[in-house]
């Protein structure tokens, strides 16, 4: 079986959220096959991420970038569409492609890479991890790229890898017969297993990590933690991506918070491991119940405290004082009500987190799909 995964540039240095679902995607089929991860140009931030290097997957690059900035990542964007095909073909003849493993937001590449699937006879599976028209995005091209991804995309692909439920029933609405294998956020559990880091933090941490473009998000979590009274005893800690303006506002809403940015991944599992409690708060919006955040497979792994609310797909997964403390609503007093029960001692903490831990094995790691995988693939390939 040999897989080829297209559609992005920069897989697996990219530092977007998507990077670590990929690569654990990637990690997981290479175990039964060959994968290779095509790139339309390479990462600006491949030299500082050294480290998250696939096992077993090869990385080609189909153009070497050195500049960035808006104009640039279209002009070597659209001078891929040319290349492509051509590096695409030559891996097909040097290893007959079975699969082409697409991820992708615009809805051209869906009809070029069908087209190109159809020449050498592969199969389309296409990673549906976002609902495109909960975004937001303004501008024409976005309005009728988004419709036609959501509301036609999937009549162009022979399978497809869902995150959630929400996308599962909205890929069948588009295209009834298509073969969808639900595959929830994912990460090697073995990794976090050997991080023996210490990390320098005096008190009990609640602990958030995402980007600070979700100020509304984060803004909840803050308003959370300070109105409950575990803030007389633990400190907020927030780990944040983003630009130094949207950093700076959160800085700006609640001094008080420790926040750090661009650590390592081995750092970040120290955190989490040594974290007293990790928010992962969903909100009732499209946007949070099509998508499944990929850090709740990390903090299953590190064992963690999840605090988290009952929307989109938690409640598959979790039972509040079973596996994780999960509040009703995604509100400011519906989660202040959780943190004051959990500051009170009313949950027993080493039973939920023995309880989450196992749910990650059973759910959320890559050994829970190794043979399920496969044997999806081999029921929907094309040809």
């Amino acid at each position: 079986m040999n897989i080829i995964f297209v559609g992005l540039a920069g897989v697996p240095y990219g530092g977007r959220a998507c990077d670590p679902r990929l690569s654990n995607i990637a990690k997981l089929l290479s175990s039964n096959g060959k994968v290779t991860i095509v790139n339309r140009y390479s990462s600006q931030r491949m030299n500082s991420l050294k480290g998250n290097e696939i096992p077993d997957v090869e990385i080609v690059e189909i153009l070497k970038r050195r500049d960035t900035g808006r104009k640039v990542t279209l002009f070597f964007y659209l001078l891929s569409i040319l290349f492509e095909p051509f590096v695409l073909y030559r891996l097909h003849r040097k290893n007959r492609i079975d699969y082409l493993h697409m991820y992708t937001g615009h809805y051209v590449d869906f009809i070029l890479y069908r087209l190109f699937a159809n020449l050498i006879k592969a199969s389309v599976v296409y990673e549906y991890v976002e609902y495109r028209s909960s975004k937001g995005y303004h501008g024409l091209y976005h309005k009728v790229n988004n419709y036609l991804c959501d509301f036609h995309g999937a009549k162009l692909w022979d399978a497809c890898f869902a995150i959630s439920n929400y996308l599962s029933n909205m890929a069948k609405t588009v295209n009834p017969s298509l073969p969808i294998m639900k595959i929830t956020p994912l990460c090697d559990s073995d990794k976090f297993n050997e991080n023996t880091l210490e990390i320098d933090m005096d008190t009990p941490y609640i602990m958030f990590c995402g980007s600070a473009v979700y100020f509304e998000i984060i803004q909840l979590i803050i308003d959370s933690f300070k109105s409950s009274s575990i803030n007389r005893r633990k400190s907020l800690l927030l780990v944040l991506s983003g630009s130094k303006d949207d950093i700076q506002r959160v800085k700006r809403y609640y001094p008080e918070c420790i926040i750090l940015n661009r650590l390592g991944y081995e750092q970040l599992i120290a955190y989490y491991k040594h974290a007293y409690a990790l928010m992962i708060p969903i909100r009732e919006s499209i946007e949070d119940i099509a998508r499944f955040p990929n850090k709740i497979c990390e903090y299953l792994a590190a064992g963690g405290l999840i605090i988290t609310t009952n929307k989109g797909e938690s409640p598959y997964y979790f039972n509040d004082g079973i596996n994780a403390i999960v509040a009703d609503e995604c509100t400011v007093e519906s989660i202040k009500e959780k943190l004051d029960k959990l500051e009170s001692g009313y949950y027993d903490l080493n039973k939920i987190r023995s309880n989450a831990y196992k749910t990650g094995l059973e759910h959320f790691s890559i050994s829970a799909y190794k043979e399920s995988v496969i044997n999806f693939l081999e029921t929907c390939k094309r040809y």
